[in-house]
């Protein structure tokens, strides 16, 4: 018997996104997770420096290098493309697509950041027209 996805270990729930048997909103599951954002190399650095001068509202817990789909340190095992319930594809500030797999958009150059769980990275998007180009393309 399948546990109920509220008592699943991160390892365990991130399985459940992958095989595709858990597609809903992730709020108040696996308490600790954190919020992940995938940006394209060239972006990246903008993004970690706002990060490092805003450490209190955007604390950074890991950054993978370019194309790297395992988050080593806090998922070992993971693939970012397919562990996650559901990914928002942003293209031109634009909300484009909301998929359970983001193989298809996956690119070499892709670079993904994890930040402390209780940053709502929804709520960048508004702040400005540096942090908006950095949080919508892919």
């Amino acid at each position: 018997m399948t546990p109920p996805a509220k008592s699943l270990t991160p390892e365990q729930f991130r399985l459940r996104c992958r095989d595709g048997s858990f597609e809903s909103n992730s709020a108040g599951y696996c308490p600790g997770f954190a919020q992940v954002l995938i940006l394209p190399k060239e972006h990246a650095f903008d993004f970690l420096l706002f990060c490092q001068r805003n450490p209190k509202p955007c604390p950074l817990l890991e950054v993978s290098d370019p194309g790297c789909v395992d988050m080593r340190r806090f998922a070992p095992n993971s693939d970012i493309r397919t562990d996650l319930p559901k990914y928002r594809v942003y293209k031109h500030g634009v909300l484009t697509d909301e998929v359970i797999d983001i193989k298809p958009y996956w690119r070499d150059v892709s670079t993904v950041v994890i930040t402390q769980y209780h940053v709502k990275l929804d709520n960048f998007v508004g702040l400005g027209d540096v942090l908006t180009r950095l949080l919508v393309q892919l």
